[in-house]
This record gives structure tokens, sequence and C-alpha cells, in this order.
């Protein structure tokens, strides 16, 4: 479940470099959630998803994230963190 909670992390949260087009800079959230959604589904596919499970995932590999210092990723990290923690 690790490897689908961070891929759908970064699908949602993973930063663009600073030199991206415009276009890619718009079109990037329509595409990661397409990719997002075919990749849940086809996963589901071969193994049972267990959402809370995949949620928990999610906060460790946050966690994770943080200590790899992408500076453009802290805050939206910070931010689902603190989401978490107030709904734990």
């Amino acid at each position: 479940m690790a490897d689908l909670a961070r891929t759908i992390l970064l699908l949602r949260i993973a930063a663009l470099p600073a030199d991206v087009s415009p276009f890619t800079r718009a079109a990037t959230p329509v595409g990661r959630s397409l990719l997002r959604r075919v990749w849940v589904r086809s996963y589901r596919r071969v193994r049972a998803i267990d959402p809370r499970v995949v949620r928990r995932w999610e906060t460790v590999c946050a966690t994770a994230r943080l200590w790899e210092g992408i500076d453009d990723e802290v805050e939206p990290m910070l931010r689902l963190l603190d989401e978490r923690q107030r709904r734990a």
C-alpha cells in the first residue's frame, strides 16, 4: 500500500520545476488527476485497497517527503499533515 499512497501523494502535491511552460502548468492538474484515477483503478484490479490504510501510508509518505528537502512541497505537505492530525 505504501507504493500506492506515495504515488497518489506525489500526483496530488509534487512541485513542478520553475521553468515549466504556462501550458504545462495549467494542464498538469488535469493530467495528474486522470493518471491518479487510472493508477488506482489498475491497482485495485490486482489488490484490494483499504482507503484507511492508504491514508495512513500517505501520512508516512508525506513525512518522509518533507525530509527530501523540496522547498516548494514543504507547505502543502505540512498542510496535509496538519489536516490528518486534526482528524485523528
